[in-house]
């Protein structure tokens, strides 16, 4: 069933978001970072994993974390159709979900986001299940796409940024989902693909990171930033076309992730380690990270896309989790033993600052 304002998007309204769309110019910001005794601190808080126990199969390098009102750790794993719950100390409490195609079941958790009532669990290409805080189905919206990166709002509202080749969505770049399954698409860029191909291509997945005024994307492959200004007609406020020499310099750049809290937009990204003589492609290389990437973690001024502090970590992928301000960190011992450190980013200034 088509929502009201959906429809109305669809039949007119996405032309006049099209022509802000390419009025707005993009702003070229240096890469270069602009505090120089700026030291990004990454405080451990607690850490998951290890070869055997209750829970940990989702813990691999594909593992994605959030964390809910109650302060416990959901860890996702995009191969597994279940999640996995630990208390603030780490202790396993539960799994969530199985595999199958009805209410609470999925084939692949790609992402879990957190809001004030409800936790969001995306399946694969299949849809939004919404849960309560125990964890009991609220309702399940299916539609294609597949869903790794969201901003959940304050009333529920949920903003992504992916490939949605519906018939009032397709070649649109935001999305906002709302509590009830309403869905409403902006930023139509003038492209109808088939299927197949929208869902092979990256043009229009983009990691987000937001409040309830403001959303940022970030295309994955790319070092523009776009600002969405969130209102009763949302619209780009503004476009950062960010020149970072090593992120340039590398074809296999990828941004993993990003957050938005009271000290500036965090980015998260990774470059091909020097010493790695293989390739990253679609799917990840069967080596531990330590030997194939390097983690970067950009602190960035919203108000003019520059840099304030950058964090340079070899061996170690990094990621947020959702629904808080913490890094987390994914690592392999050389015995091959996976371990989740979730940490706090503390920024520190002057030169007596501990360095990571």
């Amino acid at each position: 069933m088509k929502h009201p304002r959906t429809l109305l998007l669809a039949l007119g309204v996405v032309h006049a978001t099209a022509t802000d769309l390419s009025a707005q110019e993009p702003e070229v910001v240096s890469g270069e970072v602009t505090c120089g005794d700026c030291v990004i601190t990454l405080d451990t808080v607690v850490t998951i994993g290890g070869l055997d126990g209750p829970g940990l199969h989702v813990v691999t390098v594909w593992s994605h974390v959030a964390v809910d009102r109650n302060r416990r750790f959901l860890i996702g794993e995009v191969r597994q159709a279940e999640f996995s719950v630990f208390d603030s100390t780490g202790t396993f409490l539960r799994t969530v979900g199985r595999r199958g195609e009805g209410p609470g079941e999925y084939q692949s958790i790609r992402h879990i986001g957190v809001g004030p009532r409800y936790i969001h669990v995306f399946d694969g290409n299949a849809g939004r299940t919404m849960l309560d805080r125990d964890f009991a189905v609220v309702r399940t919206d299916r539609f294609p796409g597949s869903v790794t990166s969201a901003v959940v709002k304050s009333d529920d509202e949920v903003v992504f940024a992916v490939d949605l080749p519906t018939p009032e969505s397709v070649g649109h770049q935001l999305h906002v989902l709302g509590p009830s399954g309403e869905l409403v698409s902006y930023g139509y860029d003038g492209g109808v693909y088939p299927p197949p191909l929208r869902m092979r291509s990256s043009s229009l997945t983009s990691v987000v990171a937001g409040n309830d005024g403001t959303v940022w994307l970030l295309p994955d492959r790319t070092n523009r930033l776009v600002r969405w200004d969130l209102g009763s007609e949302p619209g780009v406020g503004r476009v950062f076309e960010r020149r970072v020499a090593e992120f340039d310099a590398d074809t296999t750049r990828r941004n993993n992730a990003a957050m938005l809290d009271d000290r500036g937009l965090w980015i998260k990204w990774h470059t091909r380690d020097p010493e790695w003589t293989g390739t990253i492609g679609d799917e990840f290389p069967t080596e531990p990270p330590r030997e194939w990437v390097d983690g970067w973690l950009d602190l960035v001024d919203p108000a003019t896309g520059q840099t304030r502090a950058r964090h340079h970590q070899d061996g170690v992928f990094l990621r947020f989790a959702a629904g808080s301000s913490y890094v987390v960190a994914y690592h392999e011992t050389d015995a091959g033993v996976p371990f989740l450190h979730i940490l706090e980013p503390r920024l520190s200034r002057g030169s007596g600052a501990r360095r990571p």
